[in-house]
């Protein structure tokens, strides 16, 4: 019985030290704004201003994110006068889906080069 409450505190101070690294890259990684990534938690990772949102299908002012709807557009919805939609990749029909992981996107992080 002892060896295996060693073995379970060993991998539980394995799991905190892998969700702190994800935290760390997350806030020290450079993004492209429109970036998709993939994220192995159900939480909006860095709700603090990190500036990841939810691939939901979620309406956005297009004064509130000009950068990245001068990227997506209407594409995947909006009026494109006062609003645009991100796409909804978490709906189970589009790319790799399962309930502890979803698709966000770049809202803030560098610019895309401009084509001369």
């Amino acid at each position: 019985m002892k060896l295996n409450r060693i073995i379970l505190i060993e991998w539980s101070g394995l799991i905190y030290k892998a969700i702190l690294l994800i935290i760390l890259i997350l806030i020290f990684m450079e993004t492209y704004i429109g970036q998709l990534q993939l994220f192995a938690f159900g939480f909006i990772p860095g709700n603090d201003g990190c500036g990841w949102l939810l691939c939901n299908g979620q309406t956005l002012s297009i004064s509130d994110y000009q950068v990245l709807y001068s990227l997506i557009g209407i594409k995947f919805g909006g009026n494109g006068s006062t609003n645009f939609a991100l796409p909804n990749l978490n709906s189970g029909a589009a790319f790799f889906t399962s309930p502890f992981s979803q698709w966000y996107i770049a809202a803030t992080g560098i610019d895309f080069p401009q084509q001369s």
